[in-house]
């Protein structure tokens, strides 16, 4: 990135991947300038938080970074980009929505991140990028894409936003789940509550993120386990703002020892203690 190229990154949650385009974007900032410099798209409110917090690992003076993404009032974010955002993390729904009022411009940026661009190329995210993509300036902006996947029809839309690529594979050592067992459990579906709760008497686990599809299977996973007496939480789209923190910071605390999810909100998610992942039905890859 620091050479100034469009690329292609691909590498697996917890690799160092925000590091990798952080560290270049810090480097290219004007403090003097109080305008966008640097925008980055994320799929999830809570990626947008966690690569705020780990841009700000790295103290760059003068540098301000803001994360902008909905379930929150316009006004803070508008108040935040009044005092100066250098770099602006945000999805990309609400970064249009600030585009179209007319909150946010986009003249002076320079450098444009798209992290886990898979999800948000094959999720419905293509529609909203795109109309993110009018309001960028006519000078050339560096582009870049950090993804864990980048399967051949993602590749051809990033086509749309990067110019001549250079591709980096940085997970060569995909079989980094080869320390992983896997073990799956054919049980009536009137049984899967009752067996789920004995696997993890038996397991013992210290904590464990288990998956359902909807969020309405989320709340019901995460009641049965609170009625047999565990601590567990749920993290679904549903979640006011204020909720998911609450969650988050109990994850980051090191203090939920179920995290019962949809895929799509635990996106992102680095829990380095983390020893059992259940799916508590067969993902809908549809």
């Amino acid at each position: 990135m620091l050479a100034g190229q469009d690329i292609m990154a691909q590498a697996k949650t917890g690799s160092g991947k925000t590091a990798a385009f952080i560290l270049p974007i810090l480097n290219n900032i004007d403090p003097l300038d109080d305008a966008c410099q640097a925008l980055i798209l994320v799929p999830t409110r809570e990626l947008a938080v966690q690569v705020q917090a780990e841009a700000r690992c790295w103290p760059w003076p003068g540098v301000n970074i803001v994360a902008v993404y909905g379930g929150v009032k316009y006004e803070g974010q508008i108040k935040a980009f009044k005092k100066g955002a250098h770099i602006i993390v945000g999805t990309p729904g609400r970064v249009l929505d600030h585009l179209m009022r007319g909150s946010l411009r986009l003249d002076a940026l320079t450098k444009l991140v798209f992290d886990e661009a898979d999800r948000m190329l094959s999720m419905g995210f293509y529609p909203d990028m795109r109309q993110v993509k009018r309001y960028l300036p006519q000078h050339r902006v560096h582009s870049a894409m950090f993804s864990a996947t980048f399967p051949p029809h993602v590749r051809r839309l990033a086509d749309e936003f990067l110019r001549q690529p250079a591709f980096l594979n940085l997970s060569e050592d995909v079989i980094h789940v080869a320390d992983v067992a896997h073990v799956v459990y054919n049980v009536p579906l009137m049984e899967k509550d009752r067996i789920l709760v004995r696997i993890i008497e038996l397991e013992n686990p210290a904590s464990a993120i288990i998956f359902a599809n909807t969020r309405q299977k989320v709340n019901y996973v995460a009641v049965v386990l609170q009625r047999f007496g565990y601590d567990a939480d749920q993290l679904s789209s549903d979640l006011s703002q204020a909720e998911r923190e609450r969650v988050l910071q109990r994850l980051r605390d090191g203090t939920l020892r179920f995290l019962v999810a949809t895929d799509v909100a635990a996106r992102g998610l680095d829990i380095p203690e983390l020893s059992h992942v259940f799916q508590y039905e067969p993902p809908d890859d549809n």
